[in-house]
């Protein structure tokens, strides 16, 4: 039926850390990301984790769902859906090659469509076709 949340937290080799003013050095040694959020305005860290090679399982809410294009650099599953995250995690924990290939996917997507001079590039392009329509 359901996965209760001790069987993906018992899970071999599975961690929770708490606050860290270095949250890269876990994240450079992390096999995905989670992040069940409720409300994200983007999803920042999650293309954090996809330039490091970590994908993510999330929640599929406005955010996310740019930043995790789902069954291919990530899983997003439903809000407040317990039973569907756990099942989600324990899926990618359980299976490195598809995990292996969102990070590949998931890094390659950050490097095209997330680089900063890929923004800024775009960024400056709409100033532009703002300032014209004055």
């Amino acid at each position: 039926d359901s996965l209760p949340r001790e069987a993906v937290l018992s899970h071999l080799g599975v961690h929770h850390v708490d606050f860290t003013r270095v949250p890269e050095k876990y994240m450079a040694i992390a096999d995905l990301l989670a992040l069940p959020s409720y409300r994200e305005g983007f999803g920042t860290v999650v293309i954090e984790a996809a330039a490091m090679g970590v994908p993510t399982v999330g929640t599929r809410i406005y955010g996310l769902s740019d930043a995790v294009v789902d069954g291919e650099t990530g899983l997003l599953v439903p809000v407040r859906d317990a039973a569907a995250l756990a099942a989600a995690l324990a899926a990618l924990l359980d299976d490195r090659p598809r995990r292996e290939a969102m990070a590949e996917a998931g890094r390659e997507r950050c490097l095209t469509t997330f680089d900063s001079k890929v923004v800024s590039t775009q960024v400056v392009a709409e100033y532009h076709r703002l300032v014209e329509k004055r």
